[in-house]
């Protein structure tokens, strides 16, 4: 039985935004984690602290008889309004990716946790300070 890619961005998104929706200290100093830009945000600045979780790049990597596999990167953007939240909310997202292996392992079949990619960045909107942090997470996914 093949599964389309679409399914697998699907179910890697969802099991992503299910991890860090989740974590505790994320739960805790997090307004929003969602797939896109809260309109707050895009209003006024507002709304912060918050994640976004970008819909995942997927490749297929190697195909034998019985299962295909794929390579999953997927970004995650942090956002707030202080350079100390921001490091505790990247610190809290990359805590629960890796403290969840085993879910994402057991039920969603996606090995190989790795954080491939890391950029810090600030904004000025409406002379308010906002610190970003984007953080490309790479999977190995061995599906039907």
């Amino acid at each position: 039985m093949a599964v389309s890619i679409s399914t697998i961005s699907q179910d890697v998104w969802d099991t992503i935004r299910t991890i860090l929706s989740n974590d505790t200290t994320l739960s805790n100093n997090v307004n929003y984690i969602g797939g896109a830009y809260p309109q707050k945000f895009i209003d006024d600045a507002g709304g912060l602290p918050f994640i976004v979780i970008h819909k995942p790049n997927i490749s297929e990597t190697r195909y034998t008889f019985t299962k295909k596999t794929y390579n999953i990167e997927i970004d995650i953007e942090c956002f707030a309004d202080t350079a100390a939240k921001l490091k505790l909310i990247s610190d809290a997202v990359r805590n629960a990716l890796e403290t969840n292996q085993s879910t994402t392992r057991n039920v969603n079949a996606m090995f190989n946790f790795t954080v491939i990619g890391e950029a810090e960045d600030f904004d000025l909107r409406n002379n308010k300070r906002i610190h970003i942090n984007r953080m490309t997470c790479s999977y190995a996914y061995r599906g039907a």
